[in-house]
């Protein structure tokens, strides 16, 4: 029972890591839409937002770099670009 009880908590301490992950994904993701939006939006930078205003420990630097770094990695970004804009707005939001 108590290893159950471990991976729950190690599962909710992943969460906001998780959701910040699939947000980043649909933002990534075409959407087949009658009039595309040539700005596609960051919803990573909204949920790195709300989780550094609301609950600012659940989601430290290392996660928030990965999450940048996921971003650039699978949307074509320059390397570096979305993980400093994350990290600033990280530091800045928890200043």
């Amino acid at each position: 029972m108590y290893f159950l009880a471990r991976i729950n908590d190690g599962l909710w301490a992943l969460l906001p890591f998780i959701l910040t992950v699939t947000l980043v994904l649909g933002g990534i993701a075409r959407w087949p839409l009658p009039d595309p939006v040539s700005i596609p939006p960051e919803f990573g930078l909204i949920a790195v937002f709300y989780w550094g205003v609301h609950r600012p420990g659940v989601l430290p630097l290392v996660l928030v770099f990965a999450i940048g770094l996921i971003q650039d990695l699978l949307g074509g970004d320059p390397i570096g670009l979305n993980v400093l804009i994350y990290l600033v707005a990280c530091t800045a939001i928890r200043a």
